[in-house]
């Protein structure tokens, strides 16, 4: 069965003025739309890949056909990564971490502030389209990084908890070639109660 596009679950308009309507409604629609069409399109050619999730596919890409493993993996990723960000904006949530989520924060980063400036850093500096996370490591500890194009620390069995999108149709429209600022206003969005639900999975 083909893959579905996930709703968002709320209206294109519920971030503005952080995040405009439009660049929601473009972004969510056709860009996250492309790569959910694009990974049906590659999985048509080996149709007993629709058996499994495509976080199964992810996590598992060396038993992907090798034919089409790329396409998976750009598509794939780009599918769940967008699952992620829109998610942990989900209006009406805790604007700030639970205090055991701050705990860890604290334990790993040494404060708040120093673990979003250092991911608001990662994906401030980031050459090119990627992404910047906040993630679980396998060792249990939360650590941040970058990756390019749609990869993500799913490949590598880890947790994703916040995902900062820097490919530049997430907020060219608005914020034209101003990166810094849709990465700080998009960090003042987070539902911290969407980010510990992903903590506990």
């Amino acid at each position: 069965m083909a893959y579905t596009l996930k709703p968002i679950g709320y209206e294109f308009t519920a971030l503005e003025p952080l995040m405009d309507a439009k660049t929601v409604e473009l972004h969510h629609t056709k860009h996250h739309q492309a790569y959910v069409n694009n990974l049906n399109a590659a999985c048509e050619k080996h149709p007993e890949l629709f058996e499994k999730s495509i976080l199964e596919l992810i996590q598992n890409l060396n038993e992907v056909p090798e034919d089409i493993r790329t396409a998976v993996r750009n598509n794939g990723g780009g599918t769940l990564n967008h699952d992620l960000f829109w998610e942990i904006v989900t209006p009406g949530g805790a604007t700030t971490p639970s205090e055991g989520l701050l705990a860890m924060i604290n334990k790993d980063f040494g404060s708040f502030e120093n673990m979003k400036n250092t991911l608001l850093d990662a994906a401030n500096k980031h050459f090119a389209s990627g992404w910047a996370f906040l993630y679980k490591s396998k060792d249990g500890t939360l650590k941040i990084k970058s990756m390019p194009g749609h990869d993500t620390p799913l490949m590598d069995g880890e947790t994703p908890l916040i995902t900062i999108d820097v490919w530049e149709h997430a907020y060219y429209l608005k914020y034209q070639n101003l990166r810094a600022d849709f990465t700080k206003n998009f960090f003042s969005l987070l539902n911290w109660d969407k980010i510990e639900e992903k903590l506990k999975n």
